[in-house]
This record gives structure tokens, C-alpha cells and sequence, in this order.
């Protein structure tokens, strides 16, 4: 949007011109404007560090969120023929946008409000003027527009961080905001009801709580969950730091302290108004001075610029690498349009995975290292099987004799997780992909196929150890405090219904006949193995009534096994304080 912005926004220096800078179409223009030329998220660029710094009102906010989700339905209605004829080669965009010189975000905030507001544009200047006499032909095409994309809702998520408190504890301080359960898969993680506000809630404030999407704690429950012994490790991309806090819970709760060493965890990130965010929240939730069992080392650096040989490094045994991606996962935030194709995505995914690349490789560099976690937010496998097909044959081929090569996982914490990797996907440069046996150790979460979290992508690789023996999968045991019920599905008439035309019909390209096997699910090494020798290609082959009767039917099994449980414990406890009353709670079950 170059050029002076008060003459781009209004076209002139007129009445007009002052009334549509100063109003909220133009900052909400900035704001479109910044996300169709940067592809960032609208929070990150009305709030976060690549902010321009100027304030933004909640209206402004609102109208730029609004345009972005119908940013598909805009792009449809200006590649129509224009019935009122002017400049522009005979279609609406260019009637509309001209050749170029007037501000596009403004634009598009205005054809949104044609489109789908009142149509009643009291400011906007030139662009304005542009679009008044194509309005009735814009608001005629609107409605046979797709439908605009919502965002798509699912439920609250909080950890509860071990390093300040428990679960039940914490479950007691949100019960008034509503039900609380206890998530089936993630150790500390409580679910509420979608849409649940906790932003300045005294939990959060205090550092007992963190506010963080399920999905996103797959990355450190990968890297450290499985561990009976704390171990030094290094956050790649650390900030803002929600996955630095949780691996700090994770290795904290492990021995850390006590009188044995205390893990310490190099949290990098080379911008410098990132890594003060990444210390104050460290700050917040990792407590420092004696007593502590976990210690966060913020470093304003780039990784990629860290020498594997430094002695500081000499006890790191992990890293967790989480690099800057597309983001095309996170769905359920104002701003993000699902599956939308963007205007140079490809340019953009070939420079993002040439730098997730180096960073993998990086990472595999580091000598004393056992362990690395690759995770990102996004669902193209251009930054995901791809990625990591590329860094394990490049780096493992360049080993000389003797040194020990890298190899993907199953992570142990992660078996009940049943979305495993995508098949078919080519190694970035067009190298060979990932075998089958290899995907099934890939964890993918996917919002469109009713995952109720954000879209995520998670490889675990280990260095082979001497003898060249199997890695551990073993699954290890998940413990759910007594007091707490365990999420199923409880909340899911409170979510939107979608059919699987309408799911797909947003969903970015993949191969269709790989789904089934992308949801093999792992739940020990017992099956990696019936997989690689085909003999899981029947369950595979089974009708799909089949396949659903057989799901009912161990979830029925399981909830049977659970109420059972409960109530031995429940018996149990009974009869060790017979006359002790059962104290109320405030968390509804």
C-alpha cells in the first residue's frame, strides 16, 4: 500500500478524504491491507510485535475480522463482469481497484460493507466512489456467494501449571466460571464450554493457569512427557512461550530440584521485543530462587546462529524446534480464513520450508542430542512430511561411518492420539517422502475432520543408540485426578454442526484416498508393526458401517471400564472416613 495513506485511503484532500482516514474503515483497511500482502493473522497484526504501533478501536477490529473471513466471497464478486460499464477491462476488479493506485485494504472493507453491511458508505473517498455504482450489481451476487467462512469453534482449553498447582486446584479456582472437565490425553489440561472467557481471570494473572489450545501441547508432552528423569534441553522458537512454560512443568515435576540438578531450558528467539515477552511470561509461570525445579534461560538469539560445540550446550539431551509457519491450522481465531487460498501461497510455503528445513538440520547437528520435537501449526505437507523427509535424508546420508542417524518415533505420551502423519507426501526438493511405517509416527491434528482443536503437526525423532535396538513405545499411563470428570464430548451440542460437503469444501488440496490410512490409530508398536506387514489392511478395508460399529463398541467398553473405576474409588474412599461428609465442589460434573 504504498504511497502517502491519507491520499491513498480518501483519494484526495476533500471532506471526504479526512473522513474516511480518521474513521474506522481505514484503520481496518490498514489492517486488510497488512494480512493480504503478509498472509499474518489479524491478532498478531492489530496487537503482536509486527504491529505498525498505531491503536486499534474494537470497531475497527470487528469490520477488518469480518472482511477477512468474506475475503473468498469479495474475490468471486470482483472477477464478474461489471454491468455498468467504466475503466478496468470490463470486470469489477477492475472497475473497482483501478490500476492500482488506490489503498486496497480500504477496498475491500468497503465491498464488504456493500456486499453484506448496510451498503451504505458515508465515507471512503475515491475507493468509495469507485464502488457506489457497481453496489446494486455487488449486493445481487452476494447472497449466491458461497456462504462466508466462520470461525470455527471448539472447546476452552487451560493447563494447569504443575509448577504452581495441580489440576483439581485449579479446576476449584475457574469452577465459577463454569463446568470443568479433565482431558483424556493431556496430563494438567482442563476443558470448559466453547467461547469461555478467562483473559483477566486471577488464575491466569497469577500463573497458576495457562490459557493454551490442546493441540499446541502436544509439542513439549512429545519431547519431555515420557521422562522419568529431568534433562537439559533447548526451546528453538521460543516466544511467546507457552510451550517453554509447559516443557519447564514437564521436566520441573521430574526430580528437578530436591536436592538433584535443576533442567534448564535455553529459550532462543532473535527478535527482541519477542524475547521480552517470552521473559516476562517466564516470569509469570516458571517460579525462579530457591526451591525452584525448573530453570528458563532466555536468550535473544537467532538458533540457527548457536554453535552445536558450546559448552553451555554440553547437557542438552532435547530440543524443541517450533519454527515460524503458515499458521493455516489456527482456525478459530477472528482474522483466519480456512483453506482460503492465498495470493502467492506457494512462494510463501517454498520460503517458509526452506528455513524449517535448515532449522531441522540445524538442530540434528547438535551432537549430544537424543531427542528433537518438529512441530508446527500448519496443515500443508509442504511444511510438515515434507520437511522432515528432506532433514532425514539429507542429514542421515552425509554421516561418515559410525555416527549414529536420526529416526522418527511414535511418542509415547501421544499413542491415544489417532490422526497419524500424511502418506504420499514427496521430500521437499522432490526427494523420496516418508515411508507408511514412518507416517504412523507422525501426530497431525485437523479441525476439519472434528478434531476439537486447532490444526497441528508433530514429528518425535530419536537418535539410534549403540546396538542399534528398538526405541521405547511403550504408552505411558495417564492419571486423572479423582475429583475431576473426564472429557467426552460433553460440550458438542454447544458446537457447530457441519456436513462433510460443507467441511471439504474448505479444505486445502490433499490426496482423498489416503484419509483412512491418515487415521490409523496408534496405540502401541503392536500395530506399527501389523501395518508394516499389512496386516491392519482389513481393518483398513472394512465398511465404514463397520468401522463405526466397532468405534461404538470400544467406546462403550471404555466408559463401562471408567465407571467401574470410579466407583471402586469411590468405595474405597467411603470406607477409609465412613462418617467424614462429602464436601461440595464448586466444578459442576
Amino acid at each position: 500500500m504504498g504511497g502517502r495513506s491519507r491520499a491513498s485511503a480518501g483519494g484526495g484532500r476533500g471532506r471526504g478524504a479526512n473522513r474516511s482516514y480518521d474513521s474506522p474503515y481505514a484503520s481496518a483497511g490498514r489492517l486488510v491491507g497488512a494480512h493480504i500482502s503478509t498472509g499474518k493473522g489479524l491478532k498478531s497484526l492489530a496487537f503482536g510485535p509486527s504491529s505498525d504501533g498505531a491503536p486499534v478501536s474494537k470497531a475497527s477490529y470487528a469490520i477488518a475480522a469480518k472482511t477477512i473471513q468474506n475475503l473468498p466471497d469479495i474475490e468471486g464478486a470482483l472477477d464478474l463482469p461489471a454491468s455498468v460499464e467504466g475503466e478496468g477491462g470490463g470486470t469489477l476488479r477492475g472497475a473497482i481497484l483501478g490500476k492500482g493506485s488506490r489503498d486496497v485494504g480500504l477496498s475491500y472493507v468497503l465491498l464488504y460493507e456493500t456486499m453484506y453491511g448496510t451498503g451504505r458508505l458515508r465515507a471512503g473517498g475515491a475507493a468509495a466512489r469507485a464502488i457506489r455504482p457497481h453496489a446494486p450489481q455487488l449486493r445481487d451476487v452476494a447472497p449466491t456467494a458461497h456462504a462466508p467462512t466462520p470461525v470455527i469453534r471448539f472447546p476452552r482449553y487451560v493447563r494447569a501449571n504443575a509448577l504452581r498447582t495441580g489440576a483439581s486446584a485449579a479446576a476449584g479456582m475457574l469452577g465459577e466460571s463454569g463446568t470443568v472437565y479433565a482431558d483424556a490425553l493431556v496430563p494438567d489440561l482442563l476443558v470448559m464450554a466453547p467461547g469461555t472467557d478467562l483473559h483477566g481471570h486471577p488464575s491466569a494473572d497469577s500463573g497458576h493457569v495457562v490459557l493454551q489450545d490442546k493441540s499446541s501441547c502436544f509439542s513439549a508432552l512429545a519431547l519431555a512427557g515420557g521422562e522419568g528423569v529431568p534433562f537439559d534441553c533447548i526451546d528453538a522458537c521460543a516466544a511467546p512461550g507457552n510451550k517453554t512454560v509447559h516443557l519447564a512443568a514437564l521436566l520441573g515435576g521430574r526430580g528437578g530440584g530436591g536436592g538433584g540438578p535443576v533442567p534448564v531450558i535455553y529459550a532462543f528467539d532473535r527478535d527482541g521485543a519477542r524475547a521480552e515477552i517470552l521473559r516476562k511470561r517466564v516470569k509469570q509461570f516458571v517460579p525462579s530462587g530457591a526451591g525452584a525445579t525448573a530453570s528458563v534461560e532466555v536468550i535473544h538469539g537467532d538458533f540457527l546462529k548457536s554453535d552445536p560445540a558450546d559448552s553451555s550446550f554440553a547437557k542438552v539431551r532435547g530440543i524443541l524446534l517450533d519454527p515460524s509457519c503458515s499458521g493455516s491450522g489456527i482456525v478459530n481465531q477472528p482474522g483466519r480464513t480456512p483453506g482460503r487460498e492465498e495470493t502467492g501461497q506457494k512462494e510463501r510455503l517454498e520460503k517458509l520450508s526452506g528455513f524449517q528445513l535448515v532449522a531441522l538440520k540445524h538442530a540434528m547437528s547438535f551432537p549430544q542430542c537424543e531427542k528433537i520435537v518438529y512441530s508446527t501449526c500448519s496443515l500443508h505437507g509442504e511444511e510438515n512430511e515434507a520437511v522432515v523427509a528432506a532433514a532425514l535424508g539429507e542429514h542421515n546420508d552425509a554421516l561418515n561411518d559410525g555416527e549414529k542417524k536420526w529416526r522418527l518415533t511414535s511418542p509415547r505420551c501421544l499413542h491415544g492420539w489417532s490422526r497419524r502423519g500424511r502418506n504420499g507426501v514427496a521430500a521437499k526438493g522432490g526427494g523420496k517422502g516418508l515411508s507408511n511405517e514412518e507416517t504412523l509416527c507422525l501426530v497431525r491434528a485437523d479441525p476439519f475432520e472434528g478434531d476439537q482443536t486447532n490444526g497441528f503437526f508433530v514429528a518425535y525423532l530419536e537418535r539410534e543408540v549403540a546396538g542399534g535396538s528398538e526405541p521405547d513405545v511403550t504408552a505411558v499411563p495417564i492419571e486423572i485426578p479423582e475429583d475431576l470428570e473426564v472429557y467426552d464430548g460433553q460440550f458438542n451440542s454447544s458446537l457447530p454442526q457441519k456436513s462433510q460437503k460443507e467441511t471439504k469444501s474448505h479444505l486445502p488440496a490433499r490426496n482423498e484416498g489416503n484419509l483412512d490410512k491418515n487415521k490409523i490409530e496408534m496405540v502401541g508398536y503392536v500395530q506399527q508393526k501389523e501395518a508394516q506387514s499389512g496386516q491392519s489392511n482389513k481393518a483398513q478395508e472394512a465398511p465404514p458401517a463397520a468401522k463405526g460399529v466397532k468405534k461404538a463398541a470400544k467406546k462403550k467398553e471404555w466408559k463401562i471400564k471408567q465407571r467401574i473405576a470410579r466407583e471402586a474409588r469411590q468405595k474405597k474412599k467411603k470406607a477409609a472416613a465412613p462418617d467424614k461428609k462429602k464436601s461440595g465442589r464448586p466444578v459442576s460434573k
